[in-house]
């Protein structure tokens, strides 16, 4: 009887970590406080459940610190954590060089010839459908230029604070 509660404690609070929202987060530390002091005082120290217990119970508070620090908000509560402008950062540089990868090899001009266009620039079509995927769905391409990866990372990363802020 004791475990099944312990185990729903802990589901609960797996649940709430999920949300990705500071209230929820601050929920979930609180239902793996329950569920680790009611395994104390029914299991030994080497039982297997309590040892996840603590595990989920520690990442919980890892992600109350995340909403503590500046600068450290999710544009998307519910699908992805929180993250600060350097994450961003990194994040568009990355979805920038796979569509960029994925643009140059389905372009067989640039496959022909050395083409530099193709490989430092994407289409801004492109970029608002790139940009679509990854979550953003309100955002619109201002022009229908080429676009680097400087400009791309900026455009995007704006759109992300936008979220946040919102959020």
């Amino acid at each position: 009887k004791h475990l099944r509660t312990a185990m729903a404690y802990d589901n609960l609070g797996q649940s709430y970590l999920m949300t990705y929202r500071p209230a929820e987060t601050l929920k979930a530390v609180d239902m793996h406080q329950k569920a680790e002091r009611i395994m104390k005082s029914i299991a030994g120290v080497d039982d297997p459940h309590l040892r996840q217990f603590v595990q989920h119970l520690h990442k919980a508070r890892l992600h109350c610190d995340q909403f503590e620090k500046a600068g450290f908000l999710s544009a998307m509560p519910c699908w992805r954590p929180p993250t600060n402008e350097d994450i961003d950062k990194q994040n568009m540089a990355g979805l920038f060089e796979s569509t960029l990868r994925g643009q140059v090899s389905d372009a067989t001009h640039c496959r022909e010839k050395d083409c530099d266009v193709c490989t430092t620039t994407i289409p801004s079509h492109v970029m608002q459908q790139a940009l679509r995927m990854y979550g953003l769905f309100d955002f619109t391409s201002p022009s229908s230029n080429p676009v680097n990866v400087a400009a791309f990372i900026r455009m995007a990363c704006d759109e992300l604070q936008g979220m946040k802020l919102k959020a």
